[in-house]
């Protein structure tokens, strides 16, 4: 357990009290004490000590969680409980089958759908890293982003291929970063704009070497002016662009020079999950669908269209009803 040791303090911190389950969706759908925060903190504490051996229920319990970080907002001793669980899994040797495919795809292919991998666009000094979602399965996100360049008159360059993001969250060691680093290097570029909020959480050992910045904050940056959008907007916080990046202003700010929008009854740091963690949904399908469906029934309550700024979010979303991205938003606002 050399990667738990390190965590040791943390996990001899938390008391148990459980107040991190008030509000953890897992916990609310799969009902057991494996699926909270808690739960998962004595799993790993088990395995720190020996008490616990490695076999698949634990494994299970252990993967059956989307590190949205919604425990850490009611935990009164601050335990950093996704990290936890994070690191747990970097010291567990089995893989559950559908992410032996994810990892399986990446390292053939390059992406996490095992798909023929583009090549990269050369252009100006910034560049766009549009990850595997945009590119494989939601293109309508890339194009309307390169739209949006175009009419801003952004010449970018076009780095392709995955981050790594959904072998940090199974547990494994994640060799693409090194080979985005690569890429940037050697297109010269100095500052890489990601759509992605997992991409950009994941490339951030490349920061001290280039500028990062999402997609949002890029666009604000430009001073992008917008017109009303037709339609009623519901904004949802994705967890990692908020509850991990802290970045919550930008695409608020985006939409309110798109006419205005509507926030969840949960929002900010408070935001409910999505289920859309490719390594999560992949694994626990059902688990992650029905946290899709309560944010979609929230939506219709209000008659709006949830508006996410992530493509992870808006393709699980739209699996299950009416979703739109932040980039679509501002493209067919452009004035």
């Amino acid at each position: 357990m050399k990667h738990l040791e390190k965590m040791k303090h943390e996990l001899m911190c938390c008391t148990g009290c459980g107040y991190c389950k008030q509000n953890c969706p897992t916990l609310d759908i799969g009902g057991t004490e494996a699926d909270s925060g808690r739960g998962k903190v004595f799993l790993s504490y088990g395995l720190l000590t020996g008490e616990l051996q490695e076999e698949q229920s634990l494994v299970e319990a252990l993967q059956r969680c989307p590190l949205c970080g919604r425990c850490e907002q009611d935990c009164p001793s601050k335990i950093p409980i996704s990290d936890i669980v994070r690191t747990a899994r970097r010291d567990l040797t089995t893989r559950l089958p559908p992410h032996e495919d994810i990892l399986e795809r990446i390292q053939k292919h390059g992406n996490v759908y095992g798909e023929e991998q583009r090549s990269d666009t050369a252009g100006g000094t910034v560049a766009f890293f549009p990850g595997c979602i945009a590119t494989h399965r939601a293109p309508e996100l890339r194009e309307a982003a390169l739209a949006v360049f175009d009419h801003l008159g952004v010449d970018v360059t076009i780095i392709e291929g995955c981050c790594g993001s959904p072998m940090d969250v199974i547990g494994v060691d994640n060799d693409r970063v090194p080979e985005v680093r690569r890429q940037v290097t050697e297109h010269d570029v100095d500052t890489l704009v990601v759509s992605c909020p997992s991409g950009l959480l994941t490339l951030q050992p490349l920061a001290g070497d280039i500028e990062l910045l999402h997609l949002s904050e890029f666009l604000l940056r430009q001073d992008v002016e917008l017109q009303p959008y037709d339609g009623t907007l519901l904004y949802h916080d994705p967890s990692v662009l908020g509850r991990k990046l802290e970045i919550y202003g930008a695409p608020r700010e985006l939409l309110t020079r798109a006419g205005g929008f509507l926030e969840f009854d949960e929002h900010h740091e408070l935001s409910g999950c999505c289920g859309g963690d490719l390594a999560f949904s992949a694994a626990f399908q059902g688990m992650a669908d029905e946290m899709a469906r309560r944010l979609l029934a929230e939506a219709a309550e209000q008659h709006a269209t949830v508006v996410t700024a992530s493509p992870q979010c808006y393709l699980h979303l739209r699996r299950q009803g009416d979703v739109v991205d932040l980039v679509q938003v501002v493209a067919a606002s452009l004035r």
